[in-house]
């Protein structure tokens, strides 16, 4: 969807000089086109959330990131953001109730990853916490399951847990 503008709600706004799609510091109501889609089709389906800075910083963040992150990471990596923990929490806990984020629990933590239409399952370590990402083929049976089950899925998830090779 881009256009050479990225989009604030309800209209257009031209991005800094030199400024590719990546808005990370451009204002503070704007926020990536692959972002903008995902909440677009969130606005379709009736949910209505209000992009703040600090949500625009954590969903970039997200966004960025090749792993899942703990909200005490996202934290750390957002020091410089005046951006209390428990906004952080908050903040999180949005995304996932409004699907734009899926996780994943470990003993106290829980690992939080941007939903996409590509999306990823991971094995972590219980003893190291190492995150490796693994192929899904769920996708490939999902269409049998939901037909034998007779249900209407919208997404899935996993996570497999157990010991890395240098941990066993």
């Amino acid at each position: 969807m881009h256009l050479g503008h990225h989009r604030h709600f309800g209209d257009f706004h031209r991005p800094s000089a030199g400024n590719s799609s990546r808005l990370d510091n451009c204002c503070h109501l704007c926020y990536t086109d692959d972002a903008f889609a995902r909440y677009q089709v969130t606005f379709k389906e009736g949910i209505i959330m209000r992009m703040t800075r600090q949500r625009r910083r954590i969903l970039n963040l997200l966004e960025a990131s090749e792993r899942p992150k703990s909200a005490e990471m996202i934290h750390q990596e957002l020091a410089g953001e005046s951006l209390d923990l428990s906004t952080v929490y908050r903040t999180l806990d949005t995304f996932f109730e409004e699907g734009l984020i899926s996780k994943s629990s470990l003993k106290n933590a829980s690992y939080y990853y941007l939903r996409r239409k590509e999306h990823h399952h991971y094995m972590i370590c219980l003893s190291c916490h190492k995150m490796i990402e693994i192929d899904c083929h769920i996708s490939d049976i999902e269409s049998e399951i939901a037909a034998d089950h007779h249900f209407d899925i919208s997404h899935h998830d996993m996570t497999i847990y157990g010991y890395c090779q240098d941990c066993q």
